[in-house]
């Protein structure tokens, strides 16, 4: 099995741009990366846009996924989401909320800079993946997976050769895939 770190497409054509989640509610629960008790979710949550243009199945913003009612109903059935609801205008969408880390990057075909001890700006990543280039996976390690984040680089969507051909049937420039 083929796994893939899914991108929001920047060259999708007349592409919107959103901006930040907004809510009365602290809306960085999403960031946490667990599954999320939806008794927590504001219901005036929505997303606003900060250039007009061409809607998008799937877009990422402040490392939020969203999703529209489309993607969202081809991936109901995969194991480690969840969706909440969220407003663009008055059309529904969903925060993709992508809970499962697996400890699966594989250091010695990866090439990769951590956060180093005495980073004063982002002491808290320590010890953690700042970046990739390129990022390679143990595929024995996430086996039966189709959808995580990788640990201590929790800012990365992986995605299955299976859930990527799910998604690229609803439109082959809904999203960029990057072979891991």
């Amino acid at each position: 099995m083929r796994y893939f770190k899914i991108l929001d497409n920047i060259q999708y054509p007349q592409r919107w741009y959103l901006s930040n989640l907004v809510s009365h509610q602290d809306y960085w629960v999403f960031s946490t990366r667990r599954k999320i008790d939806l008794k927590d979710v504001p219901n005036d949550l929505k997303v606003e846009i900060y250039k007009e243009g061409n809607s998008m199945d799937y877009t990422i913003t402040e490392g939020h996924a969203i999703v529209s009612s489309t993607l969202k109903k081809a991936l109901e059935f995969v194991q480690g989401i969840q969706f909440v609801p969220v407003k663009i205008k008055e059309d529904q969408y969903f925060i993709m909320v992508v809970y499962e880390t697996i400890d699966c990057i594989d250091e010695g075909r990866s090439r990769f800079e951590k956060y180093a001890e005495g980073d004063t700006i982002r002491a808290e990543l320590i010890g953690k993946y700042k970046a990739f280039l390129p990022m390679k996976i143990d595929k024995g390690k996430v086996v039966g997976k189709d959808i995580f984040r990788p640990e201590n680089y929790e800012v990365a969507i992986i995605v299955s050769e299976r859930i990527k051909e799910k998604i690229e049937i609803i439109s082959p420039l809904i999203a960029k895939f990057v072979e891991v």
